[in-house]
């Protein structure tokens, strides 16, 4: 018998047509798996969390724990054996653009590290591409009754196809830069799919290696190249594609993530970087204390406080002047009159060698009665004498 503590919980992922459905109900009839009975979406669940139910103030890392919490709530199937133990437990969902790939593998590596990911991959994108034209144009999108031929050829866009060539490769690097921080299984279409293999799939979760009996999809198009007029041309446009390198593809993964981070409340933000400085991520608590005090949200007193005191601290351990006078600059259009901005301007000032710009951003703090300011101004002033 496993225990809870030892379910596998995993996350199939793939494009629309890459053949998700038919793996997800390989592993949905298994005896040892729950899953989920329909596809999640991205958004809202991997963008937001559990701040679709409150009011968002939760913090960052009481939301990880949340996180698991819905994922086991929303792959518990009712109408299975109460009390079975169950050895994996997942859900389906389909990414179709590079945007929902980057915020689902941000929330997978921010809030679910444990997760088995498994990512469903077509290679064919032609036969994919008319895959998702033919059931668009037909409306039948899963079969039980094999493939349905047809006698007609038709000719697809190619410049349509270049730019959904370009996405899915877009979306399917973004996805794969989650083996760098989970367990990782990529299910073929062609080598295992097609050929009813799923021991790989069974294996990688820890089940019992069976025969899907219950599994009754089939294919529902012939093979593209029959009914697709200008297959070769089209695949031979997905070798031209351009795709952009890996560094900009990873700032563009954190940028995405930032603005998501923007629109947090203060509160989780101040949280947040507090967290990051007790783990010594002193980069990360920088970020998310000037997040927090920029928030368009009216920050309380002792809330601002605490956010300038974070990056004190944090500018004090990353020890580079430049940097801090950086993010001074960036937010002194706010709280230029602000005495917790004016005592911070003073210490980074005085530290870096300008010291009379110190003592004059100290004697503004100290003058709307700020004590720490008064103390330092003091001890200052009596050092120089």
């Amino acid at each position: 018998m496993f225990t809870d503590m030892q379910t596998r919980r995993f996350l199939m992922v793939g494009a629309p047509r890459s053949g998700t459905t038919v793996t997800m109900n390989a592993l949905s009839g298994h005896p040892q798996v729950t899953t989920c009975g329909d596809e999640v979406q991205v958004r809202p669940l991997f963008t937001r969390g559990s701040s679709v139910f409150t009011y968002g103030n939760e913090s960052l890392r009481a939301r990880s724990h949340y996180y698991q919490g819905l994922f086991d709530a929303l792959t518990s199937d009712p109408s299975r054996a109460p009390g079975a133990m169950w050895r994996a437990r997942g859900m389906k969902v389909t990414v179709g653009d590079a945007p929902a790939a980057i915020d689902l593998a941000n929330c997978l590596r921010n809030h679910l590290p444990d997760l088995h990911v498994v990512f469903v991959c077509r290679q064919d994108l032609v036969a994919q591409f008319a895959s998702l034209h033919r059931a668009r144009s037909t409306g039948v999108w899963h079969s039980w009754q094999g493939a349905q031929n047809t006698e007609s050829q038709s000719t697809l866009p190619g410049e349509e196809f270049s730019k959904y060539a370009r996405t899915m490769l877009r979306t399917a690097n973004q996805i794969r830069s989650l083996n760098d921080t989970h367990s990782f299984y990529e299910m073929s279409y062609e080598g295992e799919i097609e050929q009813g293999n799923w021991e790989g799939l069974y294996r990688f979760l820890g089940l019992d290696v069976c025969e899907p009996t219950w599994l009754r999809m089939s294919k529902v198009s012939p093979p593209a190249r029959d009914y697709v007029a200008n297959y070769d041309e089209l695949q031979r446009l997905v070798g031209e594609v351009d795709l952009p390198d890996a560094e900009f593809e990873m700032k563009w993964a954190r940028s995405r993530q930032q603005e998501q981070e923007r629109q947090e409340s203060p509160q989780v933000l101040i949280q947040a970087a507090r967290d990051h400085l007790d783990s010594g991520r002193f980069e990360d608590a920088e970020r998310l204390s000037i997040f927090g005090l920029e928030s368009e949200s009216a920050l309380k007193p002792s809330l601002l406080a605490s956010g300038f005191h974070l990056l004190e601290l944090a500018w004090e351990e990353l020890d580079d002047a430049g940097r801090a006078e950086r993010g001074l600059k960036q937010l002194e259009p706010r709280f230029a009159d602000h005495p917790e901005w004016s005592l911070l301007a003073g210490l980074v000032r005085y530290r870096a060698g300008q010291r009379q710009q110190g003592i004059d951003h100290m004697a503004r703090a100290a003058a709307a009665d700020n004590a720490r300011a008064a103390k330092l101004l003091a001890e200052w002033q009596c050092g120089q004498a």
